[in-house]
């Protein structure tokens, strides 16, 4: 089928209210496939959903896809092909292993006990450190008895008494550790960052560190732990805290806002807050769309979003720990209030949260965690307005926490 064919049959098919939208997402999705090929499946996917998979929009979509993009599909093939040459060359050198003489099954049980529960403490590199692609970052192992299950007190310091971030990084990066391990996970790239939870003891080397990730990295995170200051007002400790709680408080695949970072991108939007409502004077004309499109925004911009091309992702979990240097500080009522309405500046970000339970959050000094009952009270009230509202279409307008929309 012709180029030119298939694309006038999608808009001959589309009802002319939605033709403008999910034309320019199919356009969107061909430019990304244009710039940064992968795997067919993948793209067909991607292009069902659009579809609402609907058999007459898809059918020929494949033959197009291979017609349009000749190089495309060659570099796809070429990758694969030696992804698999890879593979074969490390079963050959690694034919002798005991390990690796087991059956397959018995091998992904062992990588999951290996790399599942770990917390990694990062650090910046010290320049005397630095040595041949080296990284800017020293990763040590957690000595915690809890293990995942510690709090977010830095090093040094309660259950991490004994865990050090001085000296090169001593944690041992399974992925370095065998070829043909790094090639049975099921995601060689994220699965170190999914299985793991990362703790910084400050927010400069948190910030650093998350954004320095590419976007499939940082997006499959699933556990943080945060030591924070207790001034978090401050304008250099708020603005860190405020771009790390935007981004990981978002619940949505980016790709699936139409929010994909892209290079040309300024490092900031990244940290922006995002938002759904839904606007009176856009919706006055186009009540067909209610409920089924939602506008999304970030920034000064705002744009459509169907609610069933949303890809969920979730939001990894949060332990935090606030290091108070005095008691005025500890008792401070009015840092600890519960009315969710009137909290205080720093909390703003974490009412981003929405239909969540993954929040652990303790005071903590010099000898470990420490509390109060008015901090106590302030974490119940403010884990009660995580959790709401309940599931239901109206998650979209409220989980960022946006209170100024049109109605």
């Amino acid at each position: 089928m012709e180029s030119s064919d298939y694309r006038q049959k999608v808009e001959e098919h589309l009802e002319e209210d939605q033709r403008w939208n999910i034309v320019d997402q199919f356009d969107e999705i061909l430019r990304d496939y244009e710039t940064n090929p992968r795997h067919f499946q993948e793209v067909q996917a991607q292009v069902s959903r659009l579809f609402n998979h609907d058999p007459e929009l898809l059918s020929g979509f494949q033959e197009f896809l291979l017609d349009t993009y000749p190089a495309q599909n060659a570099q796809v093939l070429a990758a694969q092909a030696e992804r698999d040459e890879a593979h074969r060359k490390a079963c050959e050198r690694q034919s002798n292993s005991p390990l690796l003489t087991l059956p397959r099954e018995i091998r992904d049980k062992i990588w999951d006990e290996v790399i599942l529960g770990n917390v990694v403490h990062i650090s910046p590199r010290r320049a005397g450190w630095l040595r041949r692609n080296s990284g800017k970052f020293c990763f040590h192992a957690c000595r915690a008895e809890k293990g995942a299950g510690s709090s977010a007190c830095p090093p040094g310091v309660g259950d991490h008494a004994n865990c050090s971030t001085t000296g090169p990084s001593n944690y041992v990066d399974i992925r370095l550790a065998c070829k043909q391990l790094l090639l049975e996970l099921p995601d060689s790239e994220t699965t170190f960052f999914s299985q793991t939870a990362f703790q910084f003891a400050d927010l400069e080397t948190a910030d650093a560190f998350l954004f320095g990730l590419s976007e499939p990295q940082r997006s499959s995170i699933t556990h943080l732990k945060l030591a924070v200051p207790y001034n978090l007002a401050g304008d250099k400790d708020y603005k860190l805290w405020t771009g790390i709680i935007n981004y990981f408080s978002n619940p949505w695949e980016r790709k699936s806002l139409h929010m994909d970072p892209k290079p040309e991108d300024e490092p900031a939007m990244l940290r922006e807050p995002i938002y759904f409502y839904y606007s009176g004077c856009y919706y006055e004309n186009n009540k067909n769309r209610m409920y089924k499109r939602y506008q999304v925004g970030r920034g000064g911009w705002s744009w459509d979003v169907g609610i069933s091309d949303l890809k969920y992702k979730g939001e990894p979990k949060l332990d935090l720990a606030m290091k108070v240097l005095t008691d005025d500080q500890l008792e401070d009522i009015s840092t600890w209030s519960t009315d969710m309405d009137s909290v205080a500046y720093w909390c703003e970000p974490l009412l981003q949260f929405r239909q969540y339970d993954g929040l652990t959050f303790q005071l903590y000094h010099n000898e470990g965690p420490t509390s109060t009952p008015e901090f106590e009270d302030f974490v119940a009230a403010l884990k009660d307005r995580m959790v709401e509202p309940v599931i239901g279409p109206r998650k979209c307008m409220f989980f960022a926490g946006v209170e100024d929309v049109e109605e």
